[in-house]
């Protein structure tokens, strides 16, 4: 283990101290050289973060510091685009394009693709950044109009890289100064290793792509010199490139996602390991639901809706046949019957249940998910259709634009709790085949040519103005089918120890904690009358600070609930805490509202949990994000503070206890906690 105890940043301190300009001076120079072809190999995600770790914790000046890293980005810039101006097409045979051809090739194809405005946005683009201000030089940009662009954009960029480092550096200053030392080490840690991980995938995943399309490339080669085969290149070739392997390439990648498609369906018919994160992924979902979020999710996921796409789809298909683009119109009604055929036909030979606490479609088959499967199915085709026509870097643009919203549209599934994981994953699959299918055929006839802009405007009006439509009428009563339903009891004050729940799961859907306490009252009795015992109020929100001071501190209080513990996904409504005299330890109760009614008292029933709390003293232990609750002895405890109240006991054998509870170790006990006699109010009497 790293020893965090001998690690200080005072050496710095000291060094910027004595040298109160050279952290201008670094950052300056960092940024220049950011800014030129040398930032393709400068670590400056790392430095520059540190930097900003620095300003933040005091360590080196902000305002200096911000304005020379400007300064170096501002002058880098310029100088690339005076070598552009100078050298011309000799930076061809300059060091690093030598090493590096592409690294240029790539910068002039975005500068030709954006035109000017690559001087802003290109800032903000990996590895095309050091070379766009030398190719604008090279093209004979105007000054001014680089100089408009490159001024904001240097300014921009230089503030938004160092300053993630600053706000953890301003983080650092809130903690105690060994658990700052600590910190500071392993932010620095943390953002080398995102660095190094970020460069590794970039590689390992070009290096993977260039193979898989080389082989491809071989197969298609290979096929078309032989008789034999030759009739199947012939069926997927492109009429624009005949020598192209791209309709190879889509339909190995067809054949590949069907495969797939079936393993899906296979996991879920027999419960595999796939489904395992099914219901972890449903219950931590809706664990985060609040009203403003289920809004926005029903208008998200309304278009997907099956009707609002065949509406929608249908208006599109005439428009198309009354243009006479009979060979999109057949496509597209091809894509329209192979969604309805199997989208329909697995539902209606399958049935697998819903997750259960909502109204929507109740004994509709989950998988799979007709949202899912059919917007990435028609959103996809549409995308085919207008990238095909457009300008070539402008092809992107349709497949990032449906891509989003379709990933909108399955997460609103997976949100609104519809939908297992497994059934959204098996439903992109099947939508994925319908449309390499569709994009196979339409590559291979098509020698149509329409205006792309018309295409895509006349499909936006159309689809927008239904899904408007659908959700003026169908907003509403969505609301209301996708609202999670908690089961709702009434019982007598008697019955409230053989009825209340015995446990509360987690975010995951796990039962993390008994709850070993049933209390009637008014919740404002029962904080006073605990807090002028000695108890403590507990904010029961997320608190930033308490966050790092866990990961580094060992002190108990900062390993309480650092997220909002749910019941039935509503949050804590009184968290108080005890000091026990021993380290590490403390008493914690919890109370939430308990869904359950007493019919002969006016006063409401909570239900909770009172337990000890021992966190792992270990630095950065896993342990200290698990929930270890310890029951014996809490409720004895408890019960000393309780001579203002009636309690009851009650014990449940172990045997009595659910099966979820056996690894909660839980010791039976529970209090059934209430006012005394004359402050209940029976209804009866109340009536009278």
């Amino acid at each position: 283990m790293i020893n965090f105890s001998a690690f200080s940043i005072q050496p710095l301190i000291s060094f910027f101290h004595a040298y109160p300009y050279s952290s201008g001076i670094i950052v300056f120079f960092v940024m220049f050289l950011e800014t030129t072809p040398a930032g393709a190999i400068l670590p400056g995600a790392i430095i520059l973060p540190t930097i900003g770790f620095l300003i933040g914790s005091n360590v080196v000046p902000p305002g200096s510091t911000f304005l020379y890293a400007i300064i170096g980005a501002i002058c880098g810039d310029y100088v690339g685009y005076f070598m552009g101006i100078y050298f011309q097409e000799r930076i061809h045979k300059m060091w690093p394009f030598t090493r590096w051809p592409k690294l240029l090739e790539q910068g002039e194809k975005y500068f030709r693709a954006h035109g000017g405005k690559s001087v802003f946005i290109g800032r903000f683009v990996m590895l095309v950044r050091v070379v766009i201000p030398m190719i604008a030089g090279m093209l004979k940009m105007p000054f001014v109009r680089f100089s408009f662009a490159a001024i904001p954009s240097a300014t921009i960029w230089a503030v938004c890289y160092i300053m993630p480092g600053v706000l953890l550096g301003a983080l650092s200053l809130e903690l105690p100064p060994k658990v700052a030392a600590k910190f500071t080490l392993c932010a620095f840690l943390t953002i080398v290793v995102l660095w190094l991980t970020v460069w590794l995938m970039q590689h390992f995943f070009k290096q993977v792509w260039k193979m898989i399309d080389y082989y491809v490339t071989q197969i298609w080669k290979y096929c078309q010199k032989r008789k034999a085969t030759m009739w199947f290149t012939e069926i997927l070739s492109d009429p624009k490139q005949p020598n192209n392997h791209q309709q190879l390439l889509l339909f190995i990648a067809a054949i590949f996602t069907f495969v797939l498609f079936f393993f899906a369906l296979s996991q879920v018919l027999t419960h595999g390991f796939l489904t395992k994160l099914d219901r972890p992924i449903y219950y931590l979902l809706s664990s985060l639901r609040t009203q403003d979020l289920d809004y926005l999710a029903v208008i998200i996921t309304l278009m997907g809706d099956s009707t609002m796409l065949a509406i929608a789809s249908g208006l599109f298909l005439l428009w198309l046949l009354w243009k006479r683009y009979w060979y999109i119109a057949a496509h597209w009604f091809g894509v329209m019957v192979l969604g309805v055929v199997t989208v329909g036909g697995a539902k209606f030979l399958l049935y697998l249940p819903r997750p259960g606490e909502v109204l929507y479609e109740k004994y509709a088959s989950s998988f799979p998910s007709a949202h899912t499967a059919l917007s990435l199915a028609f959103y996809g085709f549409l995308a085919v259709i207008i990238a095909r026509e457009s300008k070539k870097q402008d092809r992107r643009i349709p497949y990032i634009i449906s891509g989003i919203l379709v990933a909108l549209i399955a997460l609103s599934r997976l949100y609104l709790g519809v939908h297992w994981l497994t059934d959204v994953i098996g439903s992109f699959l099947l939508g994925l085949v319908i449309v390499l299918l569709a994009t196979i055929s339409y590559r291979r006839r098509h020698n149509l040519h329409f205006p792309a802009q018309q295409i895509t405007l006349t499909a936006l009006g159309i689809f927008i103005s239904v899904w408007f439509a659908c959700s003026a009428i169908r907003f509403h009563k969505q609301i209301e089918e996708y609202s999670l339903i908690w089961p709702k009891t009434t019982v007598t004050l008697n019955q409230i120890a053989t009825t209340a729940p015995l446990y509360r799961l987690n975010r995951l859907g796990d039962a993390i904690e008994a709850l070993n306490v049933e209390w009637v009252g008014d919740i404002e009795t029962i904080k006073q009358s605990l807090l002028k015992q000695g108890w403590k109020m507990q904010p029961a929100k997320i608190n930033s600070i308490n966050i790092v001071k866990g990961l580094f501190d060992s002190s108990a209080i900062y390993h309480l609930p650092i997220f909002p513990q749910l019941y039935h996904n509503k949050p804590v409504v009184l968290l108080l805490t005890k000091e026990t005299g021993q380290d590490n330890t403390i008493l914690m109760l919890q109370l939430w509202e308990s869904d359950i009614s007493l019919s002969d008292v006016n006063s409401p029933l909570w239900v909770g949990s009172v337990e000890y709390y021992h966190p792992d003293s270990h630095l950065l232990s896993f342990n200290n994000f698990k929930h270890k609750p310890e029951f014996i002895g809490a409720t004895e405890i408890l019960t000393t503070y309780l001579k203002d109240f009636n309690v009851g006991h009650k014990v449940y054998l172990q045997k009595q206890q659910p099966l979820k509870m056996v690894e909660l170790h839980w010791n039976g006990k529970l209090l059934v906690i209430r006012p005394k006699t004359k402050a209940i109010f029976h209804k009866e009497k109340h009536k009278i």
